[in-house]
């Protein structure tokens, strides 16, 4: 009876596979199976095919389509929301896979909202290397009416397989229910390894709470887990990040590092609790604060946890701070505060100064921290390049203490005011940190017509002395007044993301281009960098629009290219500001085949944060066929939700003195988003005379 089964997998793993098709529900057509049910779009579609949700109104599309119906997959597929729409399950509905065949599968769920639902994956394949992965979800009010154990849920029976949880957004209502986790994973089929990667999700509670954030259930067969740049914020809440392994003596790693657990409240719970028998769990780069218990790292029922304990900023616990029992994980570098009481010999290096953390809600030290510079580099997994704010890890010297890293980079919004304005130009009034000439500022413009707006004209910065900060923003057009009520987008680069500053020579122009020479950005390599060039006034004015373009010549080099075709003149300075390569805070977003007035930037640190700073610049993308420029002015603008449970999302908009403009099909942009900036608007301050975020 068993010989079937395996023979048929083995017929389906030998023959030829069909190409993926992409199905767009509902089907623009009007007709076949995507133009009923979802679940009937899902049911027609074959084995790694894409499932796209789109606009559901033919004649007058909008951003936002309302799914009435739960969805069950049964077979490898990427159920998804299309570019540019808000795909929201009415309250209650699920989204969940349940596989009919042996496996191996691979199921991809991403960008969807759910209200009062839930995401839940069970596994009952019998094949090694199914992946699941579920990202960029938004869930909201997960606790009540609809009352399930976990916002997603991974239960995982199929030998060795791997589930992946990245970039969601869970978020607590304010109607009491029933306590429910967050993201959970554990497997349940005998002889069952789990290997989990869980990572740079935010998970907020509201007036239910929740009884577990992040909790993964090792079983007796092993496997790895990785918890890793994660930012939970209660309270209420029982249990922020929990990893158990209870029996078994196969080999277990656990990797739990740069994650904020801050109102951890259940004095029978922990932040962070590691309970691992027969596992290597190291322990890094995390920060626990504000609640009633911090940090436990040990074994189980006599089997023991061995690896380090290091790098952990653990302060202000109402009872237990560190718990460590002897013989166990070593530890050092830590920085252990204002606990009622901590259970562990304190290893070398310890830390016990006040870690003067700006505020619950976002608790990065301040500048003068104990924490900056307090850590041990070694301590760091190879692998872990940005902190819990997306921002470059080991910045300058040693790392810092907890899941933040200073580095200097700093991203503000300003407003121009009667009081600020001059001529054609407007002071940037204040900033989060100092600032010299010597900065390589970048800016845009916040969308707003003329004459309230400055996003219709090409813009530069110069350092100015007579300013607050040493610094204004302009408009080339010199005969023209800064208006009143513009608002700008100035980002300042120093240990995270990279300034490079450019001036223009014979050798280095030709036609409307100039080359960059930087080790920072040549090389093939660098092709997919991100970076955004702005205009730096040195006594010389340049009126043209401009942006980024790759060529492959020299090995890979990047351009800045005049937009309209002008001839790029000499002895013009740019600042270029470069992120991080690999960065999670930067991105390309290109039109598609049509020529639109608004482009939207969707991303986990802008989706439904209003006051975040985006900078975003031109890029010819190196992926699109042939040069396509784009002289189109524009600027950035937040629009509010597209209807009930959609986040706000920002949006580039195209802009002009007069008409209708539009940006061309096949234009792109690069955007950068400083973490910390992001983070920190969207944090509430207890305090009110901290209102305006400059404590």
């Amino acid at each position: 009876m068993a010989v079937r089964p395996l023979l048929a997998t083995a017929l389906l793993l030998t023959a030829p596979l069909a190409p993926a098709a992409t199905l767009i529900w509902p089907a623009p057509s009007g007709s076949g199976p995507c133009a009923g049910t979802l679940q009937a779009c899902v049911d027609a579609a074959a084995a790694g095919d894409t499932v796209l949700i789109g606009a559901n109104e033919p004649l007058l599309p909008d951003a936002y389509t309302a799914i009435n119906e739960p969805v069950v997959i049964s077979k490898s597929l990427t159920l998804a929301a299309a570019p540019g729409i808000d795909a929201v399950f009415g309250p209650g509905f699920n989204v969940g896979f349940q596989p009919t065949v042996p496996g191996p599968h691979q199921v991809t769920i991403s960008g969807l909202v759910l209200r009062q639902g839930s995401v839940s994956i069970r596994d009952e394949g019998t094949v090694a290397g199914s992946v699941f992965r579920v990202e960029r979800m938004r869930i909201v009010e997960p606790s009540a009416p609809n009352v399930v154990p976990c916002a997603i849920n991974f239960d995982v029976q199929s030998p060795s397989a791997q589930v992946i949880a990245g970039d969601n957004v869970i978020g607590g209502g304010d109607t009491p229910g029933e306590l429910r986790s967050g993201i959970c994973a554990f497997a349940s089929g005998a002889g069952t390894a789990i290997n989990a990667s869980i990572f740079r999700n935010r998970i907020t509670t509201g007036a239910a709470g929740l009884r577990s954030a992040i909790s993964v259930v090792v079983p007796a067969a092993g496997g790895s887990v990785a918890v890793s740049g994660n930012t939970v914020i209660g309270p209420p809440l029982e249990l922020g990040i929990a990893v158990q392994r209870a029996q078994g003596s196969a080999a277990t790693t656990v990797r739990i590092d740069n994650n904020v657990v801050s109102g951890q409240s259940d004095p029978a719970g922990w932040g962070v609790r590691v309970l691992a028998g027969n596992s290597t769990a190291t322990v890094v780069n995390n920060t626990v604060v504000y609640g009633a218990r911090g940090l436990f790292v040990a074994g189980f029922d006599l089997l023991p946890v061995s690896g380090r304990v290091a790098n952990n900023l653990v302060a202000f616990h109402s009872s237990t701070g560190v718990s460590i029992p002897d013989g166990g994980a070593s530890n050092s570098h830590n920085l252990v505060f204002g606990n009622a009481f901590n259970a562990y010999t304190a290893g070398p290096f310890t830390v016990t100064a006040d870690p003067r953390i700006l505020r619950p809600t976002h608790p990065r030290p301040a500048n003068n921290s104990p924490a900056i510079n307090g850590g041990n580099n070694t301590d760091v997994p190879s692998l872990v390049l940005f902190d819990a704010d997306g921002e470059r890890r080991r910045t300058l010297g040693a790392v810092d203490i907890g899941a933040y890293e200073a580095s200097g980079d700093a991203a503000e919004r300003i407003t121009v005011t009667e009081n600020t304005r001059f001529f054609n130009e407007a002071y940037i009034t204040r900033f989060p940190v100092s600032l010299t000439p010597t900065e390589a500022l970048v800016g845009v413009a916040g969308f707003g017509t003329w004459p309230m707006g400055a996003s219709a004209h090409n813009l530069g910065v110069y350092p100015n002395p007579a300013g607050p900060t040493g610094w204004s923003v302009f408009l080339q057009p010199i005969a023209l007044e800064m208006p009143v009520g513009a608002t700008f987008h100035i980002l300042s680069p120093f240990g995270s993301k990279t300034g490079i500053r450019h001036l223009t020579a014979a050798g280095n122009v030709s036609g409307a281009l100039t080359t960059l020479d930087d080790t920072e950005l040549n090389g093939a390599l660098n092709r997919a960098r991100i970076a955004v060039p702005f205009h730096r006034w040195d006594g010389i004015y340049h009126d043209f629009p401009i942006g980024m373009r790759w060529v492959s010549t020299g090995g890979g080099r990047w351009q800045i290219r005049n937009e309209d075709g002008t001839a790029m003149p000499s002895n013009q300075n740019f600042n270029v500001v470069v992120a991080p390569f690999l960065s999670p805070n930067a991105f390309r977003t290109t039109l598609d085949a049509f020529a639109r007035r608004t482009w939207r930037l969707e991303h986990p640190l802008l989706d439904g944060n209003p006051c975040a700073a985006p900078i975003v610049g031109r890029v010819d993308d190196p992926d699109v066929a042939g040069d396509i420029t784009n002289p189109t002015p524009f600027g950035v603008a937040y629009d509010p939700p597209s209807g009930p449970g959609a986040p706000g999302r920002w949006v580039v908009v195209a802009d002009a003195p007069s008409g209708t403009p539009t940006l061309a099909a096949g234009s792109a942009f690069n955007v950068i988003i400083d973490g910390d900036q992001a983070n920190r608007c969207r944090a509430p301050l207890q305090d009110a005379v901290f209102a305006d975020g400059f404590e």
